[in-house]
C-alpha cells in the first residue's frame, strides 16, 4: 500500500509540475486573451470597416470581399446589422433587426432602378425558418465577423485557467503590424492528412497593445491535398455610436429600394 501511494503522490506531482511548465511558456496568453475578450464586451454599437482576402481550398482564385457596416452587440454576439459590401461587380446590402432579415444585390451601372428587397422572417413557417437563419449565419462567416465577434470565439475560451493545460499547440508573441504594435495569438496543429478533418493549419490573431482590440487574422489549413488562404483585417470607424432606436428596423412592406444612395455610401469607404 505504502507503495501503491508512493506511485499515486509522484504522478500526481508530475502531472501539477507539467501544468506549471506548460503554462510558463505561454505566460501571456490568458492574459491578454482576458483583456481583449473584455474590450469586445464593452462594444455595444460599431460603426467598421472590414476586408478580407480568400483563396477557397476548391478554387485555385483569389477573392476580395470588402464591406462597410453597423453592429449591434449583446455579450460580443450581433444581434442586429446592416452591411454594404462589393465583391467582384456585385454590390450587396443587408440587414438584419433580430426579426427579419433584408438582402439586395446591385451593380453600379443599374443605381436608378428600383431593386427587390429579399425578406426572411423569423416568424413564418419551418422552411422560412431555415432560410432565416442561413443568411442570419452567412453574412456574419462571408465577412469573418464570426472570428470577432461571437460567444465562443477564442478570446473568450484562451482567457480561462485551464485553457493552455498540455496544449503546445497555441502560443504569444510581440511585433508591429502596419506600424501598430501588436500581441499575435498563434494556434497550430502539424497532423497527417485525413479525410475528415482540415490538418496542418495555422490561424493568427493580431490584438492591438494600446486598447486591446483584434484588427487582423490570418488562416491557412489543406484539406484532400488543397489548401485555404484567409487573411482579414477590421478597423474600429467609432465604438459605441448614439443611433437612433429604430435604426436597424427593417418595414417588411417595403418590397423594392433604389440603391444610388447605399452605391454613394459604398464608395466614401472606396468599395
Amino acid at each position: 500500500m505504502k507503495n501503491v501511494s508512493k506511485i499515486y503522490l509522484l504522478i500526481t506531482l508530475i502531472y501539477f509540475s507539467s501544468i506549471q511548465i506548460v503554462n510558463a511558456q505561454n505566460p501571456k496568453i490568458q492574459e491578454i486573451a482576458k483583456k481583449t475578450h473584455e474590450s469586445l464586451m464593452k462594444i455595444k454599437d460599431l460603426r467598421f470597416l472590414i476586408h478580407t482576402t480568400k483563396k477557397p481550398f476548391s478554387s485555385k482564385d483569389t477573392i476580395k470581399l470588402k464591406a462597410y457596416g453597423l453592429l449591434h452587440l449583446n455579450n460580443n454576439q450581433p444581434t442586429s446589422y446592416y452591411i454594404v459590401s462589393k465583391w467582384s461587380k456585385d454590390y450587396t446590402i443587408e440587414k438584419f433587426d433580430n426579426i427579419h432579415v433584408s438582402k439586395t444585390i446591385f451593380t453600379a451601372d443599374s443605381l436608378d432602378y428600383e431593386k427587390e428587397i429579399n425578406l426572411y422572417d423569423l416568424k413564418n413557417y419551418s422552411i422560412e425558418n431555415y432560410k432565416f437563419l442561413t443568411q442570419t449565419n452567412e453574412i456574419l462567416f462571408k465577412h469573418n465577423l464570426n472570428i470577432f465577434f461571437s460567444k465562443k470565439n477564442v478570446f473568450n475560451y484562451y482567457r480561462k485557467f485551464y485553457s493552455t493545460w498540455f496544449n503546445d499547440s497555441v502560443s504569444i508573441e510581440e511585433n508591429i503590424f502596419k506600424n501598430i504594435p501588436v500581441y499575435i495569438i498563434t494556434i497550430s496543429e502539424n497532423s497527417e492528412n485525413r479525410e475528415d478533418r482540415i490538418t496542418n493549419y495555422t490561424s493568427k490573431y493580431f490584438i492591438r497593445k494600446d486598447n486591446f482590440l483584434p484588427i487582423a487574422y490570418s488562416f491557412y489549413g489543406e484539406f484532400e491535398a488543397m489548401y485555404e488562404t484567409v487573411f482579414t483585417e477590421i478597423e474600429y470607424l467609432e465604438i459605441n455610436p448614439k443611433l437612433p432606436l429604430d435604426f436597424f428596423k427593417i418595414d417588411p412592406t417595403i418590397k423594392e429600394v433604389t440603391p444610388r444612395a447605399f452605391y454613394e455610401e459604398a464608395k466614401k469607404y472606396n468599395l
